[in-house]
């Protein structure tokens, strides 16, 4: 799809009114063709540079997910390795996954695991267990993290 490059809209808020936009330390001016092509190229090419960072970022969050290295934050389940860059599994934390998982499947609701795990005194991420908290460690956990 198409973005609306930021100022795309201005400005053709400007040109419905048959206002030109003119710059005089950039030696533009969009009443003439060529000020139009040079705007539009410019704002392609600082669209595409957008595109290419966030293509990069997310080649790399996804080449370091993909070899077990930290991404962001570590997640519930995984502690960070001595190198500092790989996780390891901390298989009394996938147990709770796996608790997570199993309560899920008989449609138990996230306010119920809280209250259960609260009560059989299992260990949050926090000082106590939330809704969210459930929610983001099984979408963590359903991406392979």
């Amino acid at each position: 799809s198409v973005q609306i490059v930021p100022w795309q809209q201005p400005h053709n808020r400007c040109r419905s009114h048959r206002v030109a936009f003119h710059s005089i330390t950039d030696n533009i001016d969009t009443k003439t063709a060529i000020g139009k092509f040079f705007l539009n190229i410019m704002a392609s090419l600082a669209e595409m540079e957008r595109d290419l960072i966030a293509e990069r970022t997310k080649d790399a969050l996804r080449h370091k997910i993909e070899n077990n290295e930290r991404a962001g934050q570590i997640p519930y389940g995984w502690t960070l390795a001595p190198d500092g860059k790989a996780l390891i599994v901390k298989d009394d934390e996938q147990e709770i996954i796996q608790l997570i998982r199993d309560r899920k499947d008989v449609w138990l609701g996230y306010r119920a695991i809280c209250r259960e795990f609260e009560g059989c005194g299992y260990k949050p991420m926090g000082r106590m267990w939330h809704q969210q908290t459930i929610k983001n460690i099984l979408n963590k956990a359903s991406q392979g993290i």
